[in-house]
């Protein structure tokens, strides 16, 4: 009988020695995620309380690029590997026009969870519905999901947005059921996460209007490739559904598709100027673009495009254009301007353009081999 008394005192002893390693744990990986040093923010006046069943911390962090963005963190650990979240905190509201929209003047809330051999952290943001009279603003469930290893390395993102909308004076942008995931080949350090890395990202969503253009639904699956050090790939693959692009100005009517469906390579991009976003810099590095394809629906006819584009110090393209039907049929807007029939030679079943462009050569554009007559647009 003595011997069975001895279990309960065993099962107190390694739980209490399970809850000190967990405390040791939760401690490690706070220390992780501040000694993750990044040039964009810095984390300051940290404070770090460890408790028996629990232990609770908070910081604030500060952007270092003078946007004046500041946010307090508040966070409670548990040590005991048996609940349901590792941690569990908010963060404070740094943009002050929302504080009276926001309940608690909290951002976000929280909650870093166990997935196996990984961590997962979920931040769930506050609803926003803010009106005055230059617009509104409207946010509703958006969330972001972070999958981390146990060296607080990320291996993938998940974002969320079930509506959004901007409105602001006679402009006007929204959208629906906005998700965006990125999976990288290698985890990343949290410090890298705005830099381009390798993997494989995809967007996608519905419903999105800006002023008078729209498209009902979108997709694309982008895959990241470093060439060299310094030279980034990105591969385009996806497709869009019920497109409306407001022309009139241009071409005196609206541009319809049903859908487009697009491959397209983005090649040699400069890593530097790319992690700016700095579309002058990637100019002037080079941006070259091969289509593979791009095909345009429209009143069940197509319109095929491929071919290449060279933007630098010497633009080039190479591309040719081919429609199933008349183009003057599928774009009636084409009469406004002579026509577009004139520009297609007829082969087979199919009405093709070859357009060559140099800014080097004497002429600079031809069409299917002859000098470009030029159009005035405006």
């Amino acid at each position: 009988m003595k011997k069975w008394m001895i279990i309960p005192v065993l099962i107190g002893f390694f739980f209490v020695i399970h809850i000190f390693y967990m405390g040791y744990a939760n401690e490690n990986i706070l220390n992780n995620l501040v000694n993750n040093k990044n040039s964009n923010y810095k984390i300051i006046n940290l404070n770090f309380k460890k408790g028996f069943l629990r232990s609770e911390a908070n910081f604030t962090i500060k952007d270092s690029v003078g946007l004046n963005f500041t946010t307090e963190v508040n966070v409670v650990f548990n040590n005991n590997y048996f609940s349901k979240y590792i941690a569990q905190g908010d963060l404070s509201n740094p943009f002050y026009f929302l504080d009276q929209h926001l309940k608690n003047k909290k951002l976000a809330s929280f909650i870093l969870t166990s997935k196996q051999k990984d961590f997962n952290l979920r931040l769930q943001f506050q609803d926003i519905n803010l009106s005055n009279e230059g617009g509104d603003t409207l946010l509703k469930n958006a969330s972001i999901s972070i999958l981390i290893d146990k060296n607080m390395q990320v291996k993938n993102i998940y974002f969320n947005i079930d509506k959004a909308q901007f409105t602001q004076f006679y402009s006007k942008l929204s959208m629906q059921d906005f998700n965006y995931k990125q999976h990288f080949n290698h985890p990343i350090p949290l410090n890298d996460l705005l830099q381009p890395k390798e993997g494989v990202e995809e967007l996608q969503f519905h419903s999105f209007v800006f002023n008078n253009n729209k498209i009902a639904s979108f997709y694309s699956k982008n895959t990241f490739h470093f060439q060299d050090k310094n030279k980034l790939k990105i591969h385009f693959q996806g497709k869009a559904c019920d497109i409306v692009l407001d022309m009139n100005s241009k071409l005196y009517q609206n541009l319809n598709f049903d859908k487009v469906d697009f491959d397209i390579i983005w090649n040699e991009i400069a890593k530097h100027s790319y992690n700016k976003f700095d579309l002058d810099s990637l100019i002037k590095e080079g941006l070259k673009l091969d289509i593979i394809n791009l095909t345009f629906y429209k009143d069940k006819q197509n319109i095929d495009i491929n071919g290449n584009i060279i933007l630098g110090k010497n633009n080039k393209a190479n591309i040719q254009i081919s429609s199933t039907e008349e183009p003057d049929k599928i774009f009636t807007w084409g009469q406004f301007f002579g026509g577009l029939n004139q520009y297609f030679i007829k082969n087979s079943d199919l009405f093709i353009m070859n357009l060559f462009y140099d800014s080097l050569s004497n002429p600079q554009l031809k069409i299917n081999g002859n000098q470009f007559s030029y159009i005035d647009l405006n």
